[in-house]
């Protein structure tokens, strides 16, 4: 795919495996040129924050969103896709 692909995934409080997080950042930005990956953590528990910003630093063009409050799942999606950079975006959710 030519042009830049964001990849936005969404993990809740249900999220205890992050291993699907980096599984499908690496499915999908094989298939890119330039790629960024933007995390939402709506309704993480600071434990799984601090966890999640941990597994990610040493990523680059990585991202860590925290919502103030637990939202829907649409309005968690919107946060991250208005800080969406790439001409392609790659939404997903992360749950157990």
């Amino acid at each position: 795919m030519k042009g830049m692909l964001s990849i936005l995934l969404v993990a809740d409080r249900h999220t205890h495996d992050l291993a699907p997080v980096f599984q499908a950042a690496t499915l999908a930005a094989r298939h890119a040129d330039e790629c960024d990956f933007m995390l939402v953590a709506n309704g993480c528990s600071d434990a799984m924050f601090s966890a999640i910003r941990l597994a990610i630093s040493g990523m680059e063009n990585a991202k860590l969103i925290k919502l103030a409050a637990e939202t829907d799942p649409d309005s968690a999606v919107m946060e991250g896709l208005q800080r969406a950079i790439g001409d392609f975006v790659f939404v997903g959710s992360v749950q157990d």
